[in-house]
């Protein structure tokens, strides 16, 4: 008698039916802040923020460390205002709206050589497609590329690409207590010259 795969045991074994009917398209969400000031900002405040600290270690004179973190503190609601997410769902790999045939839809032009598809038209149709929160255009897609930098506009294509053809989309096991576990050996020796501003 054929042993049953390791974990699986008849009760838990789904069919083909179980799994069509579960299936959901993968999704990722990659956040971008629109506002380009406030990166500087942060920087500016943090390196005010350590001076602060060295000065309020060597004087003895009300702290003027508080004060900055307060002003950290408003940067960081802007930067949470301004930090948009957009919520990309992986389109199916076969059949009409599939990303082989959004592929097809824009090959590469005599002038695209190394590319599987024409990087003018292609980028913004797969952003459209792929993104579904904010909704948008191909035409939305290029003038939000038009707007945003090389890296913001990096950050996301690279979400686009890889939620659809990326070779890692298994959630890992066990990653919320490893999570947990790296966030409280680093709050248990973290010093008072960590920003609370999230990267930008």
């Amino acid at each position: 008698m054929a042993k049953e795969p390791k974990g699986l045991t008849a009760e838990n074994q789904k069919t083909i039916a179980d799994i069509l009917a579960s299936v959901t398209p993968v999704e990722r969400t990659v956040k971008v802040c629109i506002d380009g000031t406030l990166g500087d900002r942060v920087e500016a405040l943090k390196a005010e923020f350590e001076a602060a600290v060295t000065y309020d270690a060597e004087h003895n004179e009300p702290d003027t460390g508080p004060a900055v973190l307060a002003e950290l503190d408003l940067v960081e609601a802007q930067v949470a205002q301004a930090t948009v997410p957009f919520v990309c769902r992986a389109l199916p790999s076969r059949g009409e709206g599939s990303w082989s045939k959004l592929v097809e839809a824009h090959p590469p032009g005599p002038d695209d050589e190394g590319f599987v598809w024409c990087p003018e038209t292609f980028i913004p149709a797969a952003i459209a497609a792929t993104v579904v929160s904010p909704a948008m255009t191909p035409p939305d897609a290029e003038r939000l590329m038009e707007s945003l930098s090389n890296g913001q506009v990096g950050k996301l294509i690279q979400t686009v690409i890889g939620v659809n053809v990326g070779d890692d989309l298994v959630p890992k096991s066990g990653i919320a207590s490893g999570i947990r576990q790296t966030y409280e050996q680093s709050s248990a020796t973290a010093s008072l010259s960590e920003s609370p501003i999230p990267s930008t």
